[in-house]
């Protein structure tokens, strides 16, 4: 008799992610690109391949199925933090991949992005890559708690292979929790509510491809991962105030414009300030219990700010 071989632990898990240098090329992933703690669930790299129908013939039994396309998506979060020196946090190649570019120091969306990632997730020796991923993502700002960004990103599937797990240091910078100053949502800047939450909002589509291969020469059916379209939306749920105060309902039906922003910490860089000069109510305010108290339920469109557009949401890091 002999001792098993240890199971494979899913809390030994590792993701990197590294910008693509060219387009259906995927990036060699290393440890300096998993410094960033991440959470999700198990696993992170979700697989989907179309299936392909075969009729039965010369009876009911079924026979052999055909497979096609090959992508993936990886759903995960990050902590709002800064990486405790100059320059910007390594979770901002992520940014890149959504869609924004840094001016500056300043995030905002451009349109006809081509900026692609590759993702790869290590459970205890098994790693799992998606390469040409784009995505879209939410940032929520809970009430005392550390700012989090949702990620979900789209790309094409990569053979899986046995890999040791990366070593990484990890970014020992804390987060700042969430005691948002600075804001202001159409000029109020007391109101109460337990969080806000900001969605990129963009369309990600996969481009087809027929000649797409993988790294071991394998038909994938897609070339990379594109952002469409963006719809960026900010949700809130203040307490209600007066009507005399703030007349929400006037404001959504005659298509009023206002402004939000909105700062999280204070510390050098590791301070955000998000911005959306020109918001819309998007629908009807709701009435809402919480906690016995009355509250608003307001979901506003970022709109341009010029009419050049690429301006109606921006995340600051400074």
């Amino acid at each position: 008799m002999s001792l098993d071989t240890a199971p494979k632990l899913t809390r030994k898990r590792i993701l990197a992610f590294g910008l693509q240098t060219a387009t259906s090329t995927p990036a060699t992933l290393a440890a300096a690109d998993a410094v960033t703690n991440v959470f999700g669930g198990v696993p992170i790299i979700k697989y989907t391949t179309e299936k392909v129908d075969r009729e039965q013939m010369g009876g009911l039994s079924p026979i052999q199925q055909a497979r096609g396309a090959r992508s993936g998506t990886a759903t995960f979060e990050t902590e709002l933090v800064g990486n405790g020196a100059s320059g910007a946090a390594i979770w901002t190649r992520l940014l890149q991949a959504c869609g924004y570019a840094n001016t500056a120091g300043t995030w905002a969306p451009v349109d006809g992005n081509t900026q692609v990632l590759t993702i790869g997730e290590w459970i205890d020796g098994k790693l799992k890559l998606l390469s040409d991923c784009m995505g879209t993502f939410t940032i929520t700002l809970r009430r005392g708690q550390k700012g989090r960004i949702r990620w979900q990103f789209t790309g094409v599937r990569q053979p899986s292979i046995d890999s040791a797990n990366l070593t990484p240091t990890f970014v020992a910078t804390k987060a700042p929790r969430c005691g948002l100053s600075a804001f202001s949502l159409a000029n109020e800047t007391t109101l109460r509510m337990p969080e806000v939450s900001i969605d990129a909002g963009n369309e990600v589509i996969l481009r087809e491809d027929v000649t797409a291969v993988d790294t071991n020469g394998d038909p994938t059916g897609y070339r990379t991962a594109y952002i469409t379209g963006r719809k960026p939306m900010i949700k809130v749920a203040p307490e209600s105030l007066p009507i005399a105060t703030i007349d929400w309902d006037t404001l959504y039906q005659t298509l009023a414009l206002s402004s939000f922003t909105t700062q999280v910490g204070v510390s050098a860089n590791n301070t955000f300030v998000i911005a959306a000069p020109k918001l819309q109510i998007d629908s009807d305010p709701t009435d809402e219990d919480r906690n016995r108290m009355l509250a608003t339920g307001l979901e506003l469109l970022c709109t341009r700010n010029s009419s050049a557009g690429m301006d109606e949401l921006t995340l600051t890091q400074s």
